[in-house]
């Protein structure tokens, strides 16, 4: 994430994309472990 952080620093365009389907559809997401990232992207997104 540090890495990431520094780069935004840097006006630097960061498309990320992960996931599956099927939790995102069913909102399965917010309960999953492949998603515990999420919070910190979208804290950096803003």
């Amino acid at each position: 994430m540090h890495h990431v952080q520094s780069a935004l620093e840097r006006e630097v365009a960061i498309d990320i994309g992960w996931g599956r389907l099927r939790d995102l559809q069913t909102g399965e997401y917010k309960n999953s472990l492949y998603y515990d990232a999420l919070p910190l992207v979208e804290q950096l997104a803003r």
